[in-house]
């Protein structure tokens, strides 16, 4: 079973316009799509069911369910702490997760194609190559960079995302280089059509300001990517920290399927 991952924080506008891209994927394997609510302000949880009722008949016939993780309270946006938050609610039968961002319109055979390449030593990243490159780079500002599919044994036996990474970017690079260095190959997409996805191009307005720290310099940018590929440990011990100290404000809702 696939595992769906997406985050969320006062993005409704990106929800709305991307939602029918997620549920109806034909993964070619039954799939949930889990939307972690990180204590929006806005009403993502009636958003939601709004958008299952309009395109509820749209559905592919490999949607078991959809579930809302939800945190309660104000709470700053940390991306590796949400996207772990996922990880104890997913279905018991689940053994890939596809991480996924609110803004990225998911193409039909996106899942079809990358998730069946994953195995227990590869994984998938949207990390966009020239095949003339020994170094990543975005090659359009609407392939995401932060995309990712992986075995779930695999991600949890390297502790998840770092929940100690307080601002915008560096997450995706640090599970990256530790899944690398438990020994695992990362594939990428080397090209715009081969992504697969595409996302809505937007200003850093809609993310800064809701980050436990928007402060972004070139100087804590370098110092944040250093320490990151200095790590000779794959195992990140901060994982479910944030779960475990937060865990009555935490419940997750069956938003559709039984």
């Amino acid at each position: 079973m696939l595992s769906v991952v997406i985050t969320v924080k006062n993005r409704n506008e990106h929800f709305t316009r991307t939602f029918a891209s997620v549920a109806t994927q034909e993964p070619g394997v039954p799939f949930e799509i889990v939307y972690v609510d990180f204590a929006s302000e806005e009403d993502f949880g009636e958003c939601l069911t709004k958008m299952i009722g309009q395109y509820r008949d749209l559905f592919s016939d490999s949607l078991a369910k959809i579930k809302r993780v939800v945190l309660e309270g104000k709470h700053p946006f940390n991306s590796g702490k949400a996207k772990n938050l996922a990880v104890p609610f997913l279905d018991p039968m689940s053994d890939v997760i596809s991480f996924s961002d609110i803004d990225v319109f998911l193409g039909m055979d996106y899942h079809r194609h990358w998730a069946s390449l994953v195995k227990k030593d590869v994984f998938y990243s949207s990390r966009v190559q020239e095949t003339t490159s020994q170094s990543s780079r975005r090659l359009s500002p609407k392939i995401n960079y932060g995309n990712m599919v992986v075995m779930r044994e695999s991600f949890v036996n390297v502790g998840g995302f770092d929940e100690e990474n307080p601002t915008w970017g560096g997450d995706d690079d640090d599970i990256i280089h530790r899944l690398k260095l438990s020994g695992l190959r990362e594939i990428n997409p080397h090209s715009f059509f081969d992504a697969r996805h595409t996302s809505i191009v937007h200003g850093d307005d809609l993310r800064l300001p809701f980050l436990e720290s928007h402060v972004r310099t070139s100087q804590n940018t370098q110092e944040k990517f250093k320490r990151i590929y200095e790590k000779t440990d794959p195992l990140n011990r901060s994982f479910l920290r944030f779960y475990n100290d937060n865990i009555e404000r935490i419940r997750c809702e069956v938003s559709y399927g039984a």
